[in-house]
């Protein structure tokens, strides 16, 4: 329904599971589940994959179509093929979506309101996420990233995934 309220991360889906805990090291039928979603999502951009919660939440099932509407995307409505379920456990409440269909739409925005780019069209990349094998690296890369000139207007912001996740939540 429309007064329900989802964040949805916007990926590669190819990246997903290298980049998300956990999902790199699943045993082999969760594995082979992932991968067919993985290659669905490549293969059809609105495609979408979700936790068994959000499945809960919603009732639907794999193969059903669900709209989006969006919050900071306002007027960009997206139509989705559910295509998968992330195994059960640390994503029961995740939702991830191929970002080419939100570039896409963000880019076609344009056409359909006479050249206005839409508000949100210059500040669609929001995360950038970097997985590094510990907290040393961790600091020398959050050092040189946030001592850079090239990346001051807008200033960037390291955070640890912990950091950020409690960020956004507050």
């Amino acid at each position: 329904t429309r007064d329900t309220r989802m964040f949805a991360f916007a990926m590669e889906p190819k990246k997903l599971r290298t980049m998300m805990d956990e999902l790199d090291s699943l045993p082999a039928d969760q594995a082979r589940d992932l991968d067919a979603t993985i290659e669905k999502m490549e293969a059809n951009r609105q495609a979408i994959a979700m936790g068994k919660d959000w499945m809960r939440i919603l009732n639907k099932q794999v193969g059903d179509r669900i709209t989006l509407y969006g919050l900071n995307y306002r007027g960009i409505d997206l139509e989705f093929e559910i295509v998968g379920v992330f195994p059960p456990g640390r994503y029961d409440k995740s939702v991830v979506m191929n970002r080419d269909y939100l570039n896409g739409e963000v880019d076609k925005w344009p056409r359909e309101h006479n050249g206005q780019q839409h508000p949100m069209a210059d500040r669609r990349l929001g995360l950038v996420w970097l997985r590094v094998p510990d907290m040393t690296a961790y600091s020398q890369v959050a050092d040189q990233i946030e001592t850079s000139p090239f990346y001051s207007s807008p200033t960037l912001k390291c955070e640890t995934a912990s950091s950020g996740i409690a960020s956004f939540l507050d």
